[in-house]
Order: structure tokens, then sequence, then C-alpha cells
């Protein structure tokens, strides 16, 4: 029954493969070898251990270097993958940046666009309101200008039948003052001479030497020639009735003179003239 067992193991350590427990079929051969005296099975069995000894070292020490250099090759692949990540990231980052910078560019273009922009719109407001007020400006100055110029040829005939009027009234004035002269020597010779006394007032002399007669002429030429102012100073009420002397002092007085030139005038003193206007001072409101 041994030796049956002991060919097997030996057709098996001989057959083989690689999966096989060798180490427990040479333990059984040199067990055996060894009981039964087989010392040269025994020392190469022992050299049969040996060599899967070192064929099980040299594959231990390949398995660690090919296991050493996959890490290492790992490491060093990692480390690429690494250094290509750091690269990418970088990338990318920088591309981000430069995204954002165009964008923040983009967007002050756009916003430096628009106050442009708005301030041409403005300034094209102001300028069309600038127009639109000067335009009313011309546009009215034109309508003045047509206007006065309208005006001016109005005044114009107004001046021209104002002129003709003048010389109408001029040769009238003419005409009465050669009527009043051919009355006053023709048919009036006291209003002539009444007429005479009012130039020499007009003229500024004095009536020292006047005699009642002849404050009456002056009297009765003003009369005729200033009817209304006459008869208003006549018909009024006063403290004393109206003498030729009393009534030139009113005449005189009512032609604009002052007191100062009415005294030189009549020769009065100041007590003179306040005597005379009390005289002729109303005893009714006017």
């Amino acid at each position: 029954m041994w030796v049956k067992a002991y060919s097997l193991w030996k057709d098996a350590l001989r057959t083989g493969g690689e999966r096989l427990k060798k180490d427990n079929l040479i333990h059984s051969i040199i067990s055996y070898d060894l009981e039964h005296g087989n010392i040269e099975e025994v020392s190469k069995n022992i050299d049969e251990i040996i060599s899967i000894k070192d064929s099980i070292l040299n594959k231990l020490k390949t398995d660690t270097i090919k296991d050493l250099q996959l890490r290492f090759d790992h490491e060093v692949a990692m480390h690429e993958a690494d250094k290509k990540l750091a690269t990418t990231q970088k990338l990318l980052l920088g591309l981000a940046i430069l995204l954002v910078l165009m964008a923040f560019y983009v967007y002050m273009r756009r916003k430096k666009a628009e106050a442009r922009e708005k301030d041409y719109q403005e300034r094209l407001y102001a300028y069309t309101t600038e127009i639109s007020e000067l335009t009313a400006n011309r546009d009215k100055a034109l309508a003045d200008i047509r206007e006065m110029k309208r005006r001016e040829e109005r005044d114009q005939q107004e001046i021209s039948r104002l002129e003709e009027n003048a010389r109408e009234a001029e040769a009238a004035i003419r005409q009465l003052n050669k009527s009043i002269r051919k009355m006053l020597d023709d048919e009036a010779p006291k209003l002539k001479q009444g007429k005479m006394l009012y130039d020499e007032i007009a003229e500024g002399r004095t009536i020292v030497n006047w005699h009642s007669r002849e404050k009456e002429l002056f009297n009765n030429y003003y009369a005729a020639v200033n009817y209304q102012s006459y008869n208003r100073l006549k018909k009024v009420k006063r403290a004393t009735p109206l003498s030729a002397h009393n009534m030139f002092y009113l005449i005189l007085k009512e032609m604009g003179y002052s007191d100062e030139e009415v005294r030189r005038i009549m020769g009065l003193s100041p007590e003179g003239l306040r005597s005379l206007r009390s005289r002729t001072k109303p005893t009714i409101k006017e």
C-alpha cells in the first residue's frame, strides 16, 4: 500500500502543475524515504526543495520588483495625472479669470456706451430745446419787426396827416391873426390897445404907470381871447366886488405867474400882496 502511494506521489510531483502543493508531496516523500533508508532519494528531494525555494524566492523577488515597478508606474502615472489635473485646473482658472475679465470689459464698455448715448441724448435734447427757443425768439422778433414796420407806416401816415393838419392849422392861424388884426384895426380899437398891453406884460414889463383904463383894456382883451377862464373868475363870489385892479391880479395868477412875479409886475409890497389876496379870496369854494 505504501509503495503504491509513494509511486503516486512521485508521479504527481513530476507531472503536477504550478497549482499543485509540492511542499506537501515532498514532505510525504521525504518522510517515506527516511523511514525506508532511501538517502539518495532524500538528498534529491532536498535538492528539489532547495530548487523550489530558490524558484519561489526568485519568483517572489520578481513579483516584488514587478509590484514595485507597477506601484512606481502607478505613482508616476498618478503624479502625471495630478500634474495634468493641476495644469488643467490652472488653465481652467486662467480661462475663468479671462472670461470674468472679458465679461467685466464687455460690461464696462456697454455701460460707457450707455453713458455716452445718454449724454448724446441729453445734449441733443438741450440743443433741440435751445433751437426751439431761438426759433420762437426769431419768429417773435420777425413778427415784431413786421408789426413795427406796419406801425411805422401807420405812424408815417399819421405824421403826414398831422403835418398836413399843422400846415392847415398854421394857415388858419395866420388867417385868423390877419382877421384879428383887421378887426382890431377897423372895428375894435380898444381890443387892439388891450392886446398891446397884454404883449407888454408878456415881455416882462410892469404896470406901475398904468391907470384903471389900461387895466380895463387888458382885462377886456383877456376876456376876448380867454372867455371861459375870464367868465369863471368873474362868476366866483369874492370878499369884495372885483375892480379892474383886482381882476388884473386874478388874471395874472390864472396865467401862472408866481407871487414874486405878480409883486414885480404890479409894484406891490408883501403886505399889499397879502391885502390884495385877502380881498379877492372867494367867499365860497369854487
